[in-house]
């Protein structure tokens, strides 16, 4: 094999079946072939302590599988296309962090649940990799903003429920109030009026 060993099963002079190559760069894949291409289900091992078991087509991850990335804390299990995480999956940082929803050309992207290992916990839509769309952040203090989102920022209409009992409902910009909202007090009073940048004005 041109760039490392192999042994294991030949069709017309390529590997085909079952087969194990070592590349000369470290890196062990053992495994199904077609053709001279990695495919079908196997097993990549890294030289530096990664790995990935699942499925391949055309030598790249596609369909199925597991990635650990043990040198960066990280795993995914989930869908994979053209070698990169897309579809449902699952990843789980060392950290705590962790993330399970939909996944497109490996960013976070649709719908999916992000927790954090404070404790606060997102829920809802993403756009390559930021909060974008509509959706939910709990936090772990027990406030919650329920609205729209863009990229990666409180942006458009939502409320957002505070641990002192108070509700503010109406629009966000760039992460504040901004526009003209509600607050709803403990007391039962509702003051209306303009917010600029997260302040209230009459």
């Amino acid at each position: 094999y041109n760039n490392g060993w192999y042994e294991g099963g030949y069709f017309a002079d390529a590997p085909h079946g079952k087969g194990k190559l070592v590349y000369d760069n470290g890196n062990v894949y053992e495994g199904e072939w077609k053709y001279g291409m990695i495919c079908g289900h196997g097993t990549m091992r890294y030289k530096n302590g990664a790995f990935y078991e699942g499925e391949f087509y055309n030598s790249l991850f596609n369909g199925k599988g597991v990635y650990n990335c043990a040198p960066e804390g990280w795993v995914y299990e989930g869908e994979f296309l053209s070698g990169k995480e897309y579809g449902q999956g699952h990843i789980r940082f060392s950290s705590g962090e962790e993330y399970k929803g939909r996944f497109m050309d490996g960013c976070l992207h649709g719908y999916g649940v992000h927790t954090f290992p404070n404790g606060d916990v997102y829920e809802g839509e993403f756009s390559l990799n930021r909060r974008h769309g509509k959706g939910t952040y709990f936090y772990a203090t027990g406030a919650r903003y329920e609205g729209q989102w863009h990229r990666g920022r409180k942006q458009g209409e939502g409320t957002f429920y505070y641990i002192d009992g108070y509700v503010y409902q109406g629009p966000w910009e760039n992460d504040k109030q901004h526009g003209y909202g509600t607050l709803y007090c403990p007391d039962g009073s509702i003051r209306r009026g303009w917010w600029y940048n997260g302040v209230y004005s009459r």
